[in-house]
């Protein structure tokens, strides 16, 4: 199983978030675009800009 499990960092656009808002986070196969797997996750951006 470890084998599988992939590390990544995820970028967000500046722009507002609604934290009542559900979004999906969508994960596809790079070379096809097809869709493998897709979660629902809430967005709470504590800080807006960059120390």
């Amino acid at each position: 199983m470890n084998e599988r499990k992939k590390w990544v960092s995820l970028v967000l656009l500046d722009r507002q978030y609604d934290k009542r808002k559900p979004y999906r986070l969508v994960l596809r196969e790079t070379e096809t675009g097809i869709e493998q797997q897709s979660v629902e996750v809430t967005i709470d951006r504590a800080f807006t800009d960059d120390f």
